[in-house]
């Protein structure tokens, strides 16, 4: 009797807590915390995973799967970053050399240079579903932030110039391209401005696109052999790799006037911007080593070497800023920490 009693005591207890803790709007468990600030690698060098072919496009999806290039098989790397090590290869078409991926994360794009295609590829299945035809040689791709538009150059004709493709991400259906200077590279995208910068190795320009019009509305020195291009997070400045000894040239918008260079910064290449636009990371393909540069004061931090035989290409970032994937064509896959 006096155990039953017990029992139905600590019922009542249990009840009676329950319901005042219902009435004042309490809650036993804890609300999710935040998301933390996006933020930047600490710079350390933690992992070289080997692979042959030669790598050379990189890009991490929101999962924190990174996709790499590799130009001589044909095909796409998957990757763990964390710890690093391949997975599965997806076949795609000849001279994959660019990788992007959607910001949802459920489709990447591949430029073929030899095949004159762009890959489309489904992120679940890990195969390629469909190609886009491009005229010439593609060599650039991005996807815009908002997922909507794809943006691909190609090498095109030294002479009449090359093209910038526009598709549409979702149907797949080109809506129109744009006729810049030869041998068309990089992209950089500023959608709160609703500009995109498109490089030219040709003419040594970089040309301004209305994403609207998709029309070209002026057009900048960029300096000797112009690679990569990025906007900072201010939308004031635009930074261009040039592959020659002048390293990273920084141009003003406004003006469309270069107001500084980067010292020490010989021969760049492929360059990203860290998550919080606290940092660039270029890497000085011909050198074999990459460098991380503060944003603020324009200076370099740190130069780190690949390895023996390295040639740094592509940098991608996970979400969260923590880490960093370089495709080294002589060395495989570095992952920045």
């Amino acid at each position: 009797m006096f155990h039953a009693s017990f029992q139905i005591a600590r019922v009542i207890r249990f009840a009676v807590g329950a319901l005042v803790l219902s009435a004042c709007g309490c809650s036993s468990s804890t609300a999710p915390a935040p998301p933390s600030p996006p933020t930047h690698p600490a710079g350390d060098l933690v992992s070289t995973t080997y692979l042959a072919g030669r790598p050379f496009g990189a890009a991490i999806a929101p999962n924190g799967e990174a996709l790499l290039t590799v130009f001589d098989s044909s095909d796409v790397a998957t990757a763990k970053v964390t710890p690093a090590a391949f997975g599965p290869f997806i076949g795609v078409s000849s001279g994959p050399i660019d990788v992007a991926i959607t910001p949802d994360g459920t489709r990447a794009f591949v430029t073929n240079n030899y095949a004159l295609t762009v890959s489309v590829i489904d992120m679940r299945s890990q195969k390629q579903t469909s190609t886009l035809t491009a005229a010439a040689s593609p060599t650039r791709v991005k996807v815009s932030p908002d997922g909507s538009r794809v943006y691909v150059t190609t090498a095109g004709d030294n002479i009449v110039g090359s093209e910038l493709y526009v598709y549409d991400a979702r149907s797949l259906a080109p809506i129109t391209h744009v006729r810049v200077g030869g041998s068309a590279n990089g992209i950089a995208i500023d959608s709160a401005a609703g500009r995109l910068y498109v490089s030219s190795l040709v003419t040594d320009s970089i040309y301004e696109v209305s994403m609207a019009t998709n029309t070209v509305l002026r057009s900048f020195h960029g300096g000797p052999q112009p690679q990569e291009v990025i906007v900072t997070p201010d939308h004031n400045q635009l930074w261009v790799a040039n592959e020659a000894d002048s390293g990273i040239v920084i141009i003003d918008l406004a003006s469309g006037s270069k107001i500084a260079t980067v010292p020490n910064t010989p021969r760049a290449f492929g360059m990203a911007i860290t998550p919080d636009g606290a940092q660039v990371y270029v890497t000085m393909f011909a050198v074999g080593t990459f460098s991380i540069v503060d944003v603020a004061s324009r200076t370099v931090l740190k130069t780190t070497s690949g390895g023996f035989n390295s040639a740094p290409a592509r940098i991608a970032f996970t979400a969260d800023g923590s880490r960093a994937v370089i495709a080294d064509l002589g060395m495989g896959m570095l992952v920045v920490q």
